[in-house]
């Protein structure tokens, strides 16, 4: 078997998505590329409004030779979603099956706004999310369950239904489980509800029919750490939630007026709900809130 030869692709606002995908001769879609690229593929973005559908991740990279899509140096893409009801947002999901490990990708330097979700993942891993701007979609910022996950230098904000259901508590800036995901140096804030859920499901959630392997599904090891998380209006900052939430770092990072709406008593920083987990150390935080709210 010959080894594949990596290809770098094009995207740009002047191209057409029966070209070629070149720098001189670049695809008009996102989607296109993504589509397009296997292992080893890069693809650059020129700066510019994207309007797109669904941008599905299909098909792994590998350790050696992962997927990247990312912003052309110096140049701004945007990603605006055509029609947010229809469930239009960048998402990965193998080719196979939801229970189909993927992985080994990046995702780095775009704007993704007025989707259903900004990202969402099915059985990830491996999975690099940063300098990204993800605001203004309508569910969640970040979604999705995965093992080795990084989410870094990200600005997420302003997500969920703010017109139809303000009162919600289930649109947050990032909702994730799993394991060992690493959330560093974010700016997270302005969600109806919390900043960052860490969903520490039960051994029980796991299926194999649905899961690749336990650490696909249950919650331990994970780091927040350097973020700042502010503004969040019907929830807590962040909330550690459930039984499998073992070993989690939470430190060095800024929890500034969240949990607005609700009463004083209510923790605006780290709220625990229903949380058997041990190992979990907060430390070097800075918590800070004024007035009304929690």
């Amino acid at each position: 078997t010959l080894a594949a030869h990596a290809a770098t692709y094009s995207v740009a606002v002047t191209g057409s998505d029966s070209n070629p995908g070149t720098e001189k001769q670049p695809w008009r879609t996102v989607a296109k590329a993504v589509n397009a690229m296997v292992a080893g593929d890069t693809t650059y973005v020129r700066g510019g409004t994207y309007e797109e559908g669904l941008i599905r991740f299909k098909r792994s990279g590998s350790q050696s030779a992962p997927i990247k899509l990312l912003n052309y140096p110096d140049e701004s893409p945007v990603i605006e979603c055509i029609d947010p009801t229809k469930f239009h947002r960048m998402i990965l999901q193998h080719a196979s099956s939801i229970h189909t490990p993927i992985g080994w990708i990046t995702i780095e330097g775009f704007e993704i706004r007025n989707c259903f979700d900004g990202i969402k993942m099915y059985s990830g891993h491996d999975i690099t999310i940063r300098r990204n701007w993800i605001h203004d979609n309508q569910n969640q910022g970040i979604l999705g369950s995965g093992t080795r996950i990084l989410v870094d230098r990200n600005i997420i904000n302003h997500n969920g239904p703010f017109t139809t259901k303000p009162t919600t508590i289930r649109a947050h800036g990032l909702y994730g489980n799993g394991t060992a995901w690493t959330i560093t140096n974010n700016l997270i804030y302005d969600h109806l509800g919390f900043g960052i859920q860490l969903n520490g499901s039960p051994t029980s959630f796991y299926n194999p029919e649905k899961h690749p392997g336990p650490e696909f599904a249950v919650s331990e090891n994970w780091i927040v750490a350097n973020n700042t998380i502010a503004y969040q209006r019907n929830r807590s900052g962040m909330v550690v939630w459930g039984s499998t939430c073992n070993n989690v770092r939470i430190e060095n990072n800024i929890f500034y007026e969240n949990a607005i709406t609700l009463p004083a008593n209510t923790p605006q920083g780290v709220a625990f709900v229903w949380t058997t987990c041990t190992g979990i150390q907060i430390r070097n935080n800075l918590f800070y809130a004024s007035g009304s709210g929690g």
